[in-house]
């Protein structure tokens, strides 16, 4: 059964940064467990898979590769948003995923074209560059909930989107801002009986 993945990060490369979840929890949720998941978040995402026939090898060296890149991407942004300094380290393993043309693969005796398991990677280190160069860092946000940290470009009129998504971590907030009222309210309030 394929995952509902939500997208709302409002940029491919934040979506894919985005798939690890609860960064801000101790133990954050892993979205891409199996080169399966990359696949079907990468067709939910938009991105035309690889054509070539890969290896389980080949399979496993490209969930790394993802893996690696979504934390690159993730810590890139952050600290661009933040106006601080970028590691070599993350623009260097950005570059090497940036997109590279089809490749000719032999195919039962026949030249083919075909990309890589790891091309998929390609559209969304583009994007990420291209947030970098000509994206507007006071855009960039984190959601409003400590443990989601989702990442998100704010296009809203007025630049003050809060949250990831309001029907999730908003409405959660909305609802643990009413739930402590209440409780506020109960334990203040003494009936006439007890006073």
């Amino acid at each position: 059964m394929a995952k509902r993945w939500k997208l709302v990060g409002g940029r491919l490369s934040l979506d894919f940064v985005n798939t690890l979840s609860w960064r801000g929890r101790v133990t954050p949720r892993e979205d891409l467990v199996t080169y399966a998941d990359l696949l079907d978040w990468s067709a939910a995402a938009g991105i035309v898979p690889a054509t070539k026939k890969t290896s389980s090898a080949e399979r496993e060296t490209t969930l790394t590769r993802a893996r690696a890149l979504r934390e690159s991407i993730s810590r890139l942004l952050v600290a661009w948003s933040g106006g601080q300094r970028l590691r070599r380290s993350d623009l260097e393993r950005l570059n090497q995923e940036l997109p590279r043309r089809e490749e000719l693969y032999l195919r039962r005796g026949k030249l083919v074209w075909g990309a890589p398991a790891h091309a998929i990677l390609g559209p969304i280190a583009q994007c990420a560059a291209d947030l970098l160069t000509e994206g507007e860092r006071e855009r960039l946000k984190s959601c409003g909930s400590e443990e989601c940290a989702w990442l998100f470009y704010d296009e809203s009129r007025t630049g003050g989107r809060r949250w990831c998504s309001m029907a999730d971590c908003g409405n959660r907030a909305k609802a643990r801002r009413h739930y402590d009222r209440k409780r506020s309210v109960a334990t203040t309030f003494t009936p006439k009986s007890e006073r």
